[in-house]
């Protein structure tokens, strides 16, 4: 009995969500359980870092995440864990680098449920721990964390001639925009505009998706690099079926080890 009242409240939960909007849905999880998300991202990082600690004994100078990436297999990414090591000249023997691609998130934001909301305070909390070096997502979930602020503009932390590099790759945002957006973010009602399945396919789809025109930008901003087609992304087997964006977290703590990074996806070979 009372496993069917348990199901019936969760089914009306749910119901009551999908008909909120993005505000709303924030502001009903965060207000009723900001509590123990804000416990369970804080102990799933310290057991994370603690096993981490316990097991490698080494300083991290490398994470990068990959939300919305397909899992690959231990022995890939450690194939690319030790390719990017060569490349950068990282002793692996005493230092760490970390590639996880275990987080997952519905693409359009204002369709998430609670458990895509813990997934992205889990990100939140580590982004804030300076704990993520570089992020990828799929087109329209790095949208969103590039809204609201969550990577570097690459001529900050490349030269002229290493951004000339990417030539063809580099994903713009406009810097005009995002303000507008941040601004409106500001505002308790504001809701996050919801695409349709159409133009979810139209920015995932590698058969169909475009990369936006820095021309056609008021102030263009290079957030990230289309990562698909390249060697290592390959060997890890993430993003097989979905168009890939990286970029440098504007809060981590080796950015210049997360260049590296990117440079190694266009370059290396595992």
């Amino acid at each position: 009995m009372e496993d069917r009242i348990k199901s019936k409240d969760d089914q009306d939960l749910r119901e009551n969500l999908r008909k909120m909007t993005f505000p709303e849905k924030v502001d009903h999880i965060w207000r009723y359980y900001r509590i123990p998300i804000i416990i369970a991202a804080a102990a799933v990082i310290f057991i994370v870092s603690l096993s981490k600690s316990i097991l490698s004994q080494k300083p991290c100078v490398l994470h990068a995440d990959f939300l919305n990436g397909v899992t690959a297999d231990d022995t890939k990414t450690e194939a690319v864990t030790e390719g990017f090591a060569t490349y950068a000249g990282i002793d692996l023997k005493k230092q760490d680098v970390i590639l996880e691609g275990n987080l997952y998130v519905t693409q359009e934001i204002s369709q998430m449920s609670y458990e895509d909301m813990q997934t992205h305070q889990i990100l939140m909390v580590k982004m804030a721990a300076k704990e993520i070096d570089a992020l990828a997502a799929d087109a329209v979930t790095y949208d969103y964390y590039t809204e609201i602020g969550a990577f570097l503009d690459l001529r900050e932390v490349m030269t002229e001639e290493e951004l000339a590099a990417f030539e063809g790759r580099i994903y713009y945002a406009d810097r005009a925009y995002l303000a507008k957006v941040q601004q409106a973010m500001e505002d308790p009602n504001y809701v996050r505009p919801v695409l349709s399945d159409e133009e979810i396919r139209a920015k995932t789809d590698p058969a169909l998706f475009v990369m936006p025109d820095p021309a056609e930008m008021e102030d263009p901003i290079p957030v990230g690099i289309m990562a698909n087609g390249l060697a290592p992304m390959e060997e890890l087997g993430f993003y097989p079926n979905t168009v890939c964006i990286i970029g440098v977290t504007s809060n981590g703590a080796n950015p210049e080890n997360a260049v590296k990074f990117l440079q190694y996806l266009l370059n290396g070979q595992t």
